[in-house]
């Protein structure tokens, strides 16, 4: 039946039988039962009557003439909306293993032998019926959730659409201001806000990226990427921030590394994220080691720290959105537990793979398929790091 079809309080059954002796004795057990009953002497007729009627619930005789009962069952099966109408096959086949194979294979729910015993029948409708009831309830539910799903998505990108543009403009009258400010005291809390407006920025851009990437309207401008100078570009950057003073960033670059096929962009905020994230847990005089691998089809970039780590239980989890470590210091809890999943969407976008292992602290690889010969774009600012 139509999955927007509920059942009634009176039942409607379509039996299916090419003797009228069995349509009557059926007839006879049903109606008084409170049920309503329509009738098909055959199989294209039961199909016609599938269309009109729209019963809950079929009681199909296997041996009919013409069209049998698992080929009735096979084609009601393919009728959308007909999925899980429950059917119930009615045989006296003498075969009786094989007549049930063939009875799933088409469909069928369940099985009555004849001659028909009156309490089975009704046990076996009334059993089917609320079995029905129940998956159209819990159908409905996840149709209602879908929705709420559908609605809350579509205001979540709204909001973080109106958001956008005033942050950016907080974010480019903070640095201006900056610019101005002679006040050593003013200008120390203009970088406070700064940081916090690159921050918001970040966050809102990852989201709606998340979310483009999740309804696939996000258009990758994928061409061939030379992998080193995205990490030494990066490097350079992190090595000029005072923040990072007190870390020592190693690199480990393989010098024959193939060009991927990438969007340089999308790839290089995986970069930032994942370099971000490994700051953050690293403790001061520590090391953070990043390398490229060379595998022929693909190439292998590896960040490693040796922060408190991830646990094996957690490893999988943490690139799930909002999921924060469990393992996360009091100090460190103030992340939305978004940029580890906007890698693993970016990633996987291009037909790599980004996973977590590592005994001592965390360590973050993930892969991108290489390129075809072909003229990398020119990256400002890849020196050797």
């Amino acid at each position: 039946m139509p999955e927007n079809q509920t059942i009634s309080s009176r039942p409607k059954i379509l039996v299916v039988d090419d003797q009228e002796v069995n349509l009557e004795l059926m007839e006879a057990h049903l109606v008084p039962e409170g049920y309503d009953v329509c009738l098909a002497e055959d199989g294209p007729m039961a199909l016609q009557k599938l269309e009109e009627d729209k019963p809950d619930l079929i009681l199909l005789d296997v041996m009919m003439p013409g069209m049998d009962g698992h080929e009735v069952c096979r084609r009601l099966r393919n009728i959308p909306g007909n999925e899980a109408t429950p059917v119930v096959m009615i045989t006296a086949l003498e075969d009786e293993v094989e007549n049930r194979v063939q009875s799933i294979e088409a469909g069928a729910d369940d099985f009555i032998e004849k001659p028909v015993v009156k309490r089975e029948l009704l046990a076996r409708v009334q059993s089917l019926l609320q079995k029905h009831r129940l998956y159209q309830s819990l159908n409905k539910q996840n149709e209602r959730l879908q929705e709420a799903s559908q609605m809350s998505h579509q205001l979540r990108h709204l909001i973080l659409h109106d958001m956008s543009t005033p942050i950016s403009e907080l974010d480019m009258a903070v640095h201006l201001a900056l610019r101005r400010e002679k006040d050593r005291q003013q200008a120390q809390l203009l970088k406070w806000m700064s940081l916090s407006t690159d921050r918001l920025n970040r966050l809102t851009g990852d989201l709606l990226d998340i979310d483009r990437l999740e309804d696939g309207c996000l258009p990758l401008q994928k061409t061939a990427v030379d992998l080193n100078a995205l990490i030494r570009i990066e490097i350079s950057h992190l090595r000029k921030n005072p923040q990072n003073a007190q870390r020592h960033i190693l690199c480990s670059l393989e010098p024959s590394l193939p060009l991927v096929t990438a969007d340089p962009s999308m790839i290089h905020r995986v970069l930032v994220n994942l370099l971000s994230n490994v700051l953050k847990y690293t403790p001061p005089d520590s090391d953070i080691r990043i390398s490229t691998q060379d595998h022929s089809e693909y190439a292998q970039v590896n960040v490693v720290d040796n922060g408190p780590g991830i646990p094996p239980e957690e490893r999988e989890l943490v690139f799930d959105r909002y999921y924060r470590a469990k393992t996360q210091c009091k100090e460190h809890r103030g992340g939305q537990g978004l940029g580890l999943t906007f890698c693993k969407m970016v990633v996987e976008t291009h037909g790599g793979r980004i996973w977590v292992d590592g005994d001592e602290g965390a360590h973050f690889h993930f892969t991108l398929p290489t390129a075809d010969t072909c003229e990398p774009i020119h990256l400002a600012g890849a020196t050797d790091a």
